[in-house]
């Protein structure tokens, strides 16, 4: 066959009429061809890779093309492999999925929307015994009889019941979009004699399926048990370009930041609240004036919303559609009560996605930061900074997000009386309400704070060079939020980066004011970390002007943690006394 990217591993770009061994290959037991490149499984668990690689599908950290066989480093006990358009798939005997190459259609499952020349994992993902790649986008078969679809789902191929493209992995849903939440039978099961263990972060807050309707999209909601039989508005509403918006953008209108995928990247375009007039164009809209499709008691039946027609569709470039409901918009959009429908294809494309879970920061303003978690429809943030008087203190907030997490609007908290480094549990600590705060993520890494006294641009935060987009190390627990539930009220916030881990604890010193330590480790082995804690003082707080921080001390207190899973842990603290960490989930 075709052979002009060197996909037939012989060692030439030579196109073929006949077969021709791939030489170097032995032990293979399963090949599979991409649109230009090749994958190769050998009896090992080693997978071996040629062809393109424009877009780094070969996963060899390089984007040249070869023509004969490469291993691809890093991977090993793989028992599947499967090659997409433009990129690649391995399952690991361990259940979990790997990807690496072209990612412009989320295809690669990691929720990064970025090209990967590397394997990087699929998220939230166990327990998978097959998976196939599509041309942008794949599907997962887990143990338990599930299937898991993600990337581009511009008609539907994901599964989920939508038109939008899908980030990371979600539950294809029951044939015709038949059962419901509350029988726990909503999701395709190709297993029915297995139990099923479906994360709640990945069960849906509601059902909506939509399908295509003479030239435009129809979607049915089906309601949340518990709502059914009260008084609420269904609302159609759209996240759309500014270049999309027919008249003036009203002045309160919740602008959404900046594209994250536009054809000129010199030139972004805001995303805004939009609904579609009478005439099918798209007007500007804010929380509060969002006009509702129906209004009524809400019934078993659910509601068919007409969401798009071919008019509409004409004059939507680039917007995705949400439908939701509640008592009101405002309501409606805070409470998270809300489900992406359909995104129209456009050169600017508006398409919220949930931040990365991770360290977050202004690198305007360095000393301070903010740890950032989205479950599901869930959000958990905490931000360390510092108080007037300079000391080190912290806030928190959390609750349901809204537009496929991409925005939260809650109350900010302070908290005080909690537990101490080293000392005994005393029970739950008192909070108070410090004033409101809004996140609004343009895309995973980059965003929008909004509290008390200032408006702050936020974005990932690098750990060290390159650490964003460093391979994972081998055993390498879980990123994000950790605590002991025995213990609530303070926790611990790890992030790890090209073998690289930040620590953070959140916790109160010993007159009961909040009191945030830090400390970092580099290990070969992420499976422990030693080190001591840190304290800082003297930085910006909110609302302030930036001021350098200083250390006051390296040498708070000991820390060691041994990983025992990549979701549990032993924390060891001061005096030798130990507490047991597990993955919070919220």
């Amino acid at each position: 066959g075709g052979n002009g990217s060197g996909q037939l591993g012989d060692g030439t770009t030579t196109d073929r009429h006949s077969p021709v061994g791939v030489p170097g290959l032995a032990n293979v037991k399963l090949v599979s061809a991409g649109a230009a490149h090749s994958l190769a499984l050998k009896n090992d668990g080693t997978v071996w890779a040629w062809g393109q690689n424009y877009s780094g599908e070969l996963g060899d950290g390089t984007n040249t093309p070869r023509s004969t066989p490469a291993q691809v480093p890093g991977l090993d006990s793989v028992v599947q492999v499967a090659a997409g358009d433009t990129f690649s798939l391995a399952v690991k005997s361990d259940g979990t999925v790997w990807a690496w190459g072209a990612n412009w259609s989320s295809q690669l499952g990691d929720g990064s929307g970025v090209s990967q020349t590397h394997p990087v994992q699929v998220a939230a993902l166990r327990d998978v015994v097959a998976a196939a790649a599509g041309g942008a986008g794949a599907i997962a078969l887990k143990a338990d009889g599930t299937v898991w679809g993600w990337g581009n789902n511009v008609d539907g191929r994901v599964g989920d019941g939508a038109f939008v493209d899908r980030d990371t992995p979600v539950v294809v849903l029951r044939e015709g979009g038949a059962g419901a939440l509350e029988t726990n039978d909503w999701f395709l099961d190709l297993d029915p004699s297995r139990a099923k263990s479906i994360p709640g972060d990945k069960i849906p807050i509601f059902l909506v399926v939509a399908t295509n309707a003479q030239g435009g999209v129809v979607a049915t909601v089906k309601f949340r048990g518990q709502d059914i039989g009260t008084t609420a508005s269904i609302f159609a509403f759209a996240v759309a370009p500014a270049t999309s918006i027919t008249g003036p953008i009203a002045k309160d209108a919740r602008v959404m930041g900046y594209l994250a995928k536009s054809r000129d990247k010199d030139d972004p375009v805001p995303c805004v609240l939009a609904q579609l007039n009478s005439s099918g164009q798209l007007q500007s809209a804010s929380a509060s004036t969002l006009q509702a499709y129906v209004s009524g008691v809400l019934g078993s039946q659910g509601q068919s919303v007409s969401v798009l027609n071919s008019t509409s569709a004409a004059n939507s470039a680039g917007a995705t559609f949400y439908v939701g409901y509640g008592a009101s918009g405002t309501a409606m959009l805070n409470g998270g009560l809300n489900r992406s429908t359909v995104t129209v294809p456009g050169a600017a494309t508006c398409q919220p996605q949930a931040p990365q879970t991770g360290w977050w920061w202004n690198p305007q303003q360095p000393g301070r930061g903010f740890s950032v978690e989205v479950q599901g429809t869930h959000i958990f943030f905490a931000a360390f900074h510092y108080d007037a008087s300079g000391r080190s203190t912290w806030n928190v907030a959390s609750g349901p997000t809204s537009l496929d997490g991409s925005l939260f609007t809650g109350d900010l908290l302070a908290v005080a009386g909690g537990q101490t480094l080293g000392g005994p549990y005393n029970g739950l600590p008192q909070h108070s309400t410090v004033g409101p705060i809004t996140l609004a993520f343009s895309d995973a890494s980059h965003g929008t704070m909004i509290w008390p006294g200032e408006s702050v641009p936020i974005e990932r935060m690098p750990l060290v060079p390159g650490g964003l987009e460093a391979a994972p190390q081998a055993n390498q627990p879980e990123s994000g939020w950790w605590w002991n539930p025995a213990e609530s009220g303070r926790g611990f916030f790890i992030e790890w980066q090209a073998g690289y881990a930040d620590i953070a604890g959140y916790m109160y010193d010993d007159a009961g004011k909040p009191v945030w330590y830090i400390t970092v480790d580099s290990t070969p082995d992420a499976r422990g970390l030693a080190g001591s804690w840190w304290s800082y003082a003297n930085g910006q707080a909110m609302g302030g002007p930036w001021k350098q921080n200083t250390q006051t001390s390296n040498t708070v207190a000991p820390v060691t943690i041994q990983f025992s899973a990549p979701d549990t842990a032993i924390m060891t603290l001061p005096n030798g006394r130990t507490t047991a960490l597990t993955r919070q989930r919220f």
